[in-house]
């Protein structure tokens, strides 16, 4: 299921994806041990396979972002109301966009996703994107 597989850059998928190898082949090894021989292994891979596992680290990142867009669609709770992200946003006098996105990371934060940076900062501007004027206004 690559929504539950670790989402991150190509190499990342592919120690992963080594990791899950030698596993089925009765092999278990310390994460200690598996980033020296996954870099190894990495290092002589030919292009066509570094690009195969960077497009599927992307095809994760896309799945992983759009479940936990559907779960917030899905399980909006009085936290993620339209009126306290209308709320939210007028606090301290700062910028809306910027309040809606340190709240939106507090939230998927509890939920138990921790995005990182550039992650969230696209995700964030998506669903801002999405917002009623009367919340990105105030």
């Amino acid at each position: 299921d690559m929504s539950n597989m670790n989402k991150g850059n190509g190499f990342m998928v592919y120690r992963k994806n080594l990791n899950k190898h030698l596993e089925i082949l009765g092999e278990r090894i310390t994460m200690q041990q598996l980033s020296p021989l996954a870099g190894s292994l990495w290092g002589s891979e030919p292009e066509p396979v570094k690009d195969y596992y960077k497009e599927l680290s992307e095809k994760i990142k896309k799945v992983h972002n759009n479940r936990v867009e559907n779960y917030i669609k899905n399980n909006r709770n009085e936290n993620m109301s339209r009126k306290t992200i209308k709320d939210m946003t007028t606090k301290n006098g700062g910028n809306a966009f910027i309040i809606f996105r340190k709240k939106l990371n507090e939230e998927l934060r509890s939920l138990g996703y921790n995005l990182n940076m550039e992650e969230h900062s696209k995700f964030a501007s998506n669903l801002w994107s999405k917002q009623p004027k009367e919340v990105k206004n105030h």
